[in-house]
């Protein structure tokens, strides 16, 4: 499906709107073949990638893309192991489920999953560690105001050494929650890869 993109728009009010699934702005991005910033004012001013403008036709497809694989020996020596713990009860040990690792590129992305949902001051022992987009929710639901908590997304996830660079988007949806969507590129010899959050009365979740 193609469609015109609208002034304010970026992948995640694209996927918002068209897969009522915020989730899914990295498979417009990679439909396109977009590069940060991804959708601008004026795409002029990056002539060395591909970037779309207002105004541009951008294609909006059905099927999500594979992800490429990387060794994970190698991955494991870079970015470690820990404890795997559920994205839904944030526990390590599962009812009837043996205590296993998080390894490689899981490990950092379950890494920065923890930094985000913890707020600063939660951990005495390190009061830096944590994001404070929580600090958002119960504020004007702006785009200046979702424009600031993506930057707080930025700057926790440039906590953590092996993130090489970071790029955030955030929008408020219809009921009311704050949704943040990353795209971060750790240090070699993973790939590039998403992190989507909600904030919302339950807290964070994924």
């Amino acid at each position: 499906m193609i469609t015109t993109i609208q002034q304010g728009d970026n992948p995640v009010t694209l996927a918002l709107r068209h897969y009522q699934n915020p989730e899914r702005w990295t498979d417009i991005v990679e439909a396109n073949g977009l590069r940060l910033p991804f959708i601008v004012s004026n795409p002029q001013e990056y002539p060395d990638r591909k970037v779309l403008g207002y105004g541009d036709a951008i294609l909006i497809p059905e099927d999500p893309p594979t992800q490429p694989l990387t060794p994970l020996s190698a991955e494991v020596a870079t970015y470690g192991q820990d404890w795997f713990w559920d994205e839904d009860t944030f526990q390590i040990i599962r009812p009837g489920m043996p205590v296993t690792l998080d390894r490689g590129i899981n490990n950092l992305r379950k890494a920065l999953l923890r930094r985000l949902i913890t707020y600063p001051g939660e951990l005495p022992a390190d009061p830096n560690y944590g994001c404070r987009i929580a600090d958002h929710l119960g504020e004007s639901a702006t785009v200046w105001r979702a424009e600031l908590a993506a930057l707080d997304v930025v700057e926790t996830l440039y906590q953590d050494p092996r993130v090489k660079t970071a790029f955030a988007m955030a929008t408020y949806l219809p009921e009311g929650e704050l949704f943040a969507a990353a795209l971060v590129e750790p240090i070699p010899p993973a790939e590039s890869f998403a992190l989507n959050l909600r904030v919302g009365g339950q807290g964070v979740r994924f």
